[in-house]
């Protein structure tokens, strides 16, 4: 546990004031409950994989927001960490990914499995970190997320992409309808209102707070869009958590999915990584002064050129407002 609590404390110490309200759901979880593994495994079978091409950063740099994690107490040492730059052909701008060099998984697997996340996900997500923590969790950090072995499987980053967009991709429908820059979409009655209309929350970790219940929501929708027919229908008891599922496909399905699935489609937009800063110091540095000349080569997964249509895709600027941290603590 003491992974665990190191993090949560380098969580508070960075975004001082800002804390996921914890009032505990009161409806009951679905029974019988859903068998996480099994849903895990189907998003491995349906989601299909994506080649790739890697550019590797200088070993001197890393991602700013990873540096300030360390400043903070996260029981890790800068220069045991790792960055690269991942393309996938669904997408012209790289997706920046770190892994600490005592992971269990190898950076080939790391991006395989990414492959798999939907591109919608992919693109609100700045940079994706892996760590051989000992505890059991995870957390969404404004547009970043972190991954530890125990936890890296697509169920559990369908949880934790759900955070991203819970908080950046339906800020401004939110907004729209009348709330503060910051709220997440499931702080709102829009989400309080389906889950009202339900007779269960969908896992016992969803009974948390508004965000971990809309995210684990999101976990179980995923598998509904990529299963023919939706996979939530044949849960003997469905009909507790229709409105939820419902709900969080008519807000998101078209985001994670642009063209539906399986096709998916391209990226409209991307979110880039955070600052390249020098391990030693702190100082940025333009991340493409620090490419490892060494390795700035393809793999055997070679991305050929840049899928037609995407030339011109922007790069998402986020609000500036600051996200409270959301640690998941697995089921």
């Amino acid at each position: 546990m003491r992974g665990l609590l190191l993090i949560a404390i380098a969580l508070v110490a960075l975004f001082h004031g800002y804390a996921v309200a914890t009032v505990r759901l009161s409806k009951p979880v679905i029974s019988p409950e859903f068998e996480m593994s099994k849903y895990d495994n189907q998003l491995e079978k349906e989601l299909p994989a994506r080649p790739f091409s890697l550019e590797y950063w200088s070993p001197d740099l890393i991602p700013k927001i990873y540096f300030n994690l360390w400043v903070n107490n996260v029981s890790y040492s800068p220069f045991d960490i790792g960055t690269v730059n991942v393309l996938y052909p669904d997408c012209p701008h790289y997706q920046v990914v770190s892994r600490h060099k005592n992971y269990e998984e190898s950076w080939d697997s790391i991006f395989k499995r990414l492959s798999k996340v939907p591109v919608g996900m992919r693109q609100w997500t700045g940079n994706i970190l892996f760590l051989p923590a000992r505890s059991t969790t995870a957390f969404q950090l404004g547009s970043s997320v972190t991954f530890t072995k125990a936890l890296h499987n697509l169920g559990v980053a369908a949880h934790e992409f759900t955070h991203v967009l819970d908080a950046f991709a339906l800020a401004d429908y939110v907004q729209a309808n009348g709330y503060k820059p910051g709220t997440r979409y499931s702080e709102t009655s829009m989400w309080a209102d389906a889950y009202n209309r339900d007779s269960a929350t969908a896992t016992p970790y969803g009974r948390t707070n508004w965000v971990e219940n809309f995210a684990d929501a999101g976990r179980f929708a995923m598998s509904d869009m990529t299963t023919q027919g939706g996979i939530i229908s044949r849960h003997s008891n469905w009909s507790g958590i229709a409105t939820q599922n419902a709900n969080y496909r008519r807000r998101l399905e078209h985001i994670i999915f642009p063209e539906g699935f399986p096709r998916g489609g391209l990226c409209t937009g991307k979110v880039p990584g955070s600052p390249a800063v020098w391990k030693s110091t702190g100082e940025e540095r333009d991340v493409n002064e620090g490419m490892d000349e060494r390795k700035r080569k393809r793999n055997k997964h070679r991305v050929r050129r840049v899928p037609v249509g995407a030339e011109n895709i922007p790069i998402i600027v986020l609000p500036d407002f600051k996200s409270e941290p959301v640690v998941y603590r697995g089921p």
